[in-house]
């Protein structure tokens, strides 16, 4: 009987299991894409949805997107909105809190904290929040002026210190 283990026979097998590793690396990258691909629609279809203010499905189409794409954090910041709309405001922070982690660059997931933190009446928190959204570039004066979830924190000295900072004047 004839060996077939030479070091010719080893290194072509060796090369076959690198190519087959890189191959399934690919595959799985590429499985991952087609999951955002399609959290996207989720997110599509759930911004559809509070749009019409149809919440609940609202909040089921934004976590089947992070079901698919964890990291979307698109998703996690609208599911956060759909929860404030809801009168969930623990886990609204919670949802816009994992959006800035993913997105720290993300002033409309700040702005929306600050919301929930102004409703919550946690208002150094909201303080806070609402500076890093300007920090970020948050140009909303109208949001500023009158979402109503920023009651409280208008009736702040400090908010309006903190806008004339930025050089946003609202009267």
């Amino acid at each position: 009987m004839k060996t077939l283990v030479t070091p010719k026979n080893v290194f072509a097998f060796g090369f076959l299991l690198i190519f087959l590793s890189a191959c399934a690396t690919e595959v799985t990258r590429i499985e991952k894409m087609n999951s955002c691909d399609k959290a996207r629609e989720n997110l599509r279809q759930g911004m559809a949805y509070s749009g019409n203010r149809n919440y609940g499905n609202a909040e089921t189409e934004f976590k089947k997107a992070i079901e698919l794409c964890p990291k979307l954090a698109e998703a996690h910041a609208n599911l956060g909105v759909t929860y404030i709309a809801t009168h969930q405001l623990n886990k609204a922070a919670r949802s816009l809190n994992q959006a800035i982690s993913l997105d720290p660059q993300n002033a409309y997931a700040y702005y929306n904290l600050a919301a929930v933190y102004s409703l919550q009446k946690k208002l150094d928190l909201a303080l806070e929040s609402l500076g890093k959204s300007l920090d970020r570039d948050f140009n909303n004066i109208d949001a500023l002026r009158n979402d109503p979830d920023l009651k409280n924190l208008r009736r702040e000295p400090g908010f309006t210190h903190l806008l004339e900072t930025h050089r946003i004047f609202l009267k």
